[in-house]
């Protein structure tokens, strides 16, 4: 498999006035309501896609890989080596309230309840209006916003996705993630879904 490209990140006019929501095509933002919580409660539905991924850091291969999300908010990652050998799989299952990180090779998964808790709060997307600000930049073709937090780290968020991380730098490990190929389509049910056969390890409750 070829080295994935960088993504081009392509200069493009937006006129924004505080946070904006848009539609889930690249152009079309309107006013976002503030919240005094500095959040959004779960959509009704989410923005479902599918993506292409690329993660690079110092010290370890290369990741490709996929990234799939449904419009309940369900999420799967599967991260391949270069020649696209899966070798780990993450899911975020809404329906039933369940993630899995499953390894490939050795044909298991383990598993725990999330229920929103803080280990995983799919069911809150936060909006932070601190150290988020609007840029003049597209993505992929969608106008995206940066997130730059006092960590030093830097994302490009997409309002159009639901403010999904196209773009993530990490100074403090030097961990670069970018999605591409950006497809607007709800995945198979079945992927989010442990894979067929996987022994399901349940996870210790008390970590």
């Amino acid at each position: 498999m070829a080295r994935v490209p960088r993504l081009s990140i392509i200069s493009a006019t937006l006129v924004v006035v505080g946070l904006v929501v848009c539609s889930a095509t690249p152009v079309g933002c309107g006013p976002l309501p503030q919240q005094k919580e500095s959040e959004i409660d779960q959509p009704a539905s989410w923005v479902a896609f599918e993506a292409d991924v690329f993660q690079s850091a110092p010290g370890i291969p290369d990741w490709f890989g996929t990234f799939h999300r449904s419009s309940d908010g369900s999420e799967r990652y599967d991260q391949a080596s270069r020649d696209g050998t899966v070798h780990h799989v993450t899911i975020v299952n809404v329906r039933t309230g369940w993630q899995y990180g499953c390894d490939v090779h050795g044909g298991w998964c383990t598993r725990f309840r999330f229920n929103g808790s803080p280990i995983r709060p799919i069911l809150r997307r936060r909006v932070n209006t601190i150290d988020r600000s609007a840029t003049d930049q597209q993505v992929e073709g969608y106008a995206v916003y940066e997130y730059s937090p006092p960590s030093g780290a830097r994302t490009l968020e997409a309002p159009a996705l639901n403010f999904a991380a196209l773009v993530v730098d990490d100074p403090t490990n030097g961990m670069h993630r970018e999605l591409h190929n950006i497809s607007l389509r709800e995945p198979d049910p079945s992927l989010f879904e442990p894979p067929r056969g996987f022994a399901i390890k349940d996870a210790d409750p008390k970590r």
